[in-house]
C-alpha cells in the first residue's frame, strides 16, 4: 500500500497526458477518416463531393449533389481552414482534389494540420505545437 501512495503522484499526470495524447490521435483519426471517404464516395459515385468547415469550427460536412442531405462529422477539436478563405474542399470524380489544409486545435497548445493533396487526393497528418 505504501508503494501505491508512494507512485500515485508520478503515475497520474503521466496517465492524464496519455489519455489526452489518445483523445487527440482518435479525433485526428476520424477527421482523416471522413476526408478519405469523401474521396471514395466522390469516385464510387463518379460525381464531385464537396467537404466544409461548419462556421463554428466545430463540425466537416460532406455534400453530394444538390438535392443530397448533408453528412455531418462534429468534432471535440477546433476545425480552421488553412488559409481561412477556402473553407471548402472538394473531391472530383476521378480522385482528385481542390487541395487544401485543415488545422485542428487541440487543448494545450497542440496543432495538428491535415492536409489534402490536389493531384491524388491523399490525406496527410502533421503535429506541431502552436
Amino acid at each position: 500500500m505504501l508503494v501505491v501512495a508512494l507512485a500515485a503522484p508520478v503515475v497520474a499526470p503521466s496517465l492524464q497526458r496519455s489519455l489526452e495524447s489518445l483523445r487527440l490521435r482518435t479525433e485526428v483519426a476520424g477527421v482523416t477518416s471522413f476526408l478519405r471517404a469523401a474521396r471514395e464516395r466522390a469516385i464510387t459515385r463518379r460525381d464531385a463531393v464537396v467537404v466544409a468547415v461548419e462556421a463554428d469550427g466545430r463540425a466537416l460536412v460532406l455534400r453530394h449533389g444538390a438535392d443530397a442531405e448533408a453528412v455531418r462529422r462534429p468534432t471535440a477539436l477546433r476545425v480552421e481552414a488553412d488559409p481561412a478563405s477556402a473553407p471548402v474542399l472538394t473531391f472530383l470524380a476521378h480522385g482528385a482534389s481542390t487541395g487544401g489544409r485543415f488545422r485542428l486545435a487541440a487543448p494545450g497548445a497542440v496543432i495538428v494540420t491535415v492536409t489534402v493533396e490536389p493531384l491524388t487526393g491523399r490525406v496527410t497528418v502533421t503535429r506541431g505545437e502552436s
